[in-house]
């Protein structure tokens, strides 16, 4: 049975879908003016961490690259993710195309 999700991922869904392809200036509009959008992250890459989100072993390879931004995000407070997530745009889209469609299966 796969573990409850929080609240918060449930709503940002979409938000992250559009951060999944978004580039240059959308990028950083996405991210500034989504309201709690650094939480969100955090919960995410926890969930990652701790493994809620159950991955294949073909994910982990590709998220295995960024384990150091994923830790730096789930360990860091909110107020520091934003500049984090904003540096490593690149690596947060290939993140999240990766995590994206695992998620519906446990909404």
């Amino acid at each position: 049975m796969p573990k409850r999700i929080h609240v918060i991922i449930k709503s940002h869904h979409g938000a992250f879908k559009l951060l999944s392809k978004a580039k240059g200036e959308k990028y950083g509009i996405i991210i500034n003016n989504t309201p709690s959008m650094a939480k969100a992250l955090k919960v995410l890459c926890r969930y990652i961490l701790n493994g809620t989100i159950q991955l294949k072993s073909s994910h982990v390879k590709k998220l295995k690259p960024h384990r150091k931004f994923i830790r730096k995000v789930a360990e860091s407070p909110h107020k520091a993710i934003k500049a984090t997530v904003q540096k490593g745009g690149n690596i947060l889209q290939n993140i999240l195309s990766t995590i994206l469609p695992l998620i519906p299966a446990l909404l």
